[in-house]
């Protein structure tokens, strides 16, 4: 099993057979230390609202650990959210992990929720291929990617999100949840024909992110 670790403060990958084996070889990382303050990182992809780096930058005042972390900010009440992405080394079963604080702004429009991750098969928002993992919506409520209701949340509160991506056939995919290393399910979904190819990590909203 390959882990990936997100936080959008930092980004790992690891590779193990389960969550918790000793042997587990980090094979990407991004904490989003390296980066200069109020830059956009380099390696990753700004799209939408995300090319405007007055509201989307590497943020040196609020982080999850370490120093600093990645603001995404869409434009409230309108349809520009802000995108950043960043191309995956790796195939599934693999396990993401992103600590996520949203904001507390009021939300409206075609893209009422605050943060969302997933995997892309393009870098724009003019590809719409794409699985989102998991959604912080704007009524307080944490969502999977089949619709399942995880659990509550609160704004301007860090939440480290995991979840394990599986192809278990050709029709099928599994996608399992952790919220602050707590279990919350799983949910059976439909594939994608474009299932192998989305090869970009996603995050979209108005808040922090790391990768842990």
């Amino acid at each position: 099993m390959k882990r990936i670790s997100i936080l959008l403060v930092g980004l790992c990958i690891f590779i193990a057979c389960k969550k918790d084996d000793p042997s587990l070889k980090l094979i990407w990382q991004d904490d989003f230390e390296t980066y200069s303050a109020l830059t956009f990182p380099g390696s990753w992809t700004a799209d939408g609202n995300g090319t405007n780096l007055s509201k989307n930058y590497t943020d040196n005042l609020i982080s999850y650990n370490g120093e600093q972390s990645l603001k995404l900010y869409g434009v409230l009440g309108g349809c520009w959210a802000a995108i950043a992405y960043h191309p995956l080394t790796v195939t599934p079963p693999f396990e993401i992990e992103i600590a996520v604080r949203n904001g507390d702004e009021s939300l409206s429009s075609c893209n009422p929720f605050r943060g969302w991750v997933g995997v892309n098969q393009g870098t724009s928002w003019t590809n719409p291929v794409q699985r989102y993992f998991i959604l912080f919506d704007s009524y307080g409520k944490v969502i999977g990617g089949g619709g399942k209701e995880l659990r509550l949340y609160d704004n301007n509160t860090w939440y480290l999100a995991r979840v394990r991506y599986e192809i278990i056939s050709v029709s099928e995919i599994k996608l399992s949840y952790w919220i602050d290393n707590v279990y919350l399910g799983s949910e059976s979904l439909s594939s994608l024909t474009e299932e192998n190819q989305l090869i970009n990590l996603g995050n979209t909203g108005s808040g922090r992110f790391s990768l842990v």
